[in-house]
């Protein structure tokens, strides 16, 4: 601005008053935000006071000893769990055990009354002389008795005899092909004669019976299952 313009200015009154207005107008900057921030820290002043910080001690003690008790009671009840698993683990161990070893009672007190026929069996036979051959007819009797006896108490615990019949149809489940003989009286694949008795526990072969096969004309025979 040249001298002229102050001189100009200086000289219009009513401009210079204009000029006043407008400033006075103009909106003063806000401080407000200074004196939220000194509030804002006049509250986090008044939270941390000691008695604020004695009472979250307190509070925070509290709970540590409340988790201390929660921590000893699972623990006591994890120790009487494994206790009482090891009790279980044990009395199944001596139950099996006893299963085990009394499995054969009723089998063995079956067996009772024919081992006692046969030891007065082997008693008579003793007595055998040619004063009294009739001895021998009762030796034999009373072991027949027996081996009825027998069979009767292997069939109740599930043990049968497997003794088939002449011209039985050969079954390789349950029989055990010795030989094949040529036999036009009776059909191939058929017993003509057991050598040995087999035996099934509760419908299992635990040993098949020795049989003689007839291979009818001379043909092909069938030992497959």
């Amino acid at each position: 601005m040249n001298n002229e313009e102050v001189q100009e200015n200086s000289a219009d009154p009513d401009k210079e008053n204009e000029i006043n207005n407008a400033e006075e107008q103009q909106p003063a900057p806000e401080e407000a935000a200074p004196e939220s921030a000194d509030e804002s820290g006049q509250e986090s002043q008044e939270e941390m006071t000691p008695e604020k910080l004695i009472k979250d001690l307190e509070e925070a003690q509290k709970r540590i000893r409340e988790l201390e008790d929660e921590n000893r009671t699972l623990k006591e009840e994890a120790l009487r769990a494994r206790a009482e698993t090891q009790n279980m683990r044990k009395r199944c161990d001596q139950d099996m055990k006893k299963a085990k070893d009394y499995a054969i009672t009723g089998f063995a007190q079956d067996l009772v009354p024919p081992l006692e026929a046969m030891e007065k069996a082997v008693e008579y036979s003793g007595k055998i002389t040619p004063d009294n051959p009739e001895m021998i007819s009762q030796v034999v009797e009373g072991v027949k008795s027996t081996m009825t006896v027998l069979l009767k108490a292997m069939e109740n615990n599930g043990l049968k005899a497997i003794r088939p019949g002449n011209g039985d149809e050969f079954d390789p489940e349950l029989h055990e092909a010795m030989t094949f003989v040529p036999n036009p009286a009776i059909p191939a694949n058929h017993v003509i004669e057991t050598f040995r008795t087999g035996y099934s526990l509760n419908g299992r072969t635990i040993r098949a019976a020795q049989v003689v096969v007839s291979a009818g004309n001379g043909g092909s025979v069938n030992t497959e299952a």
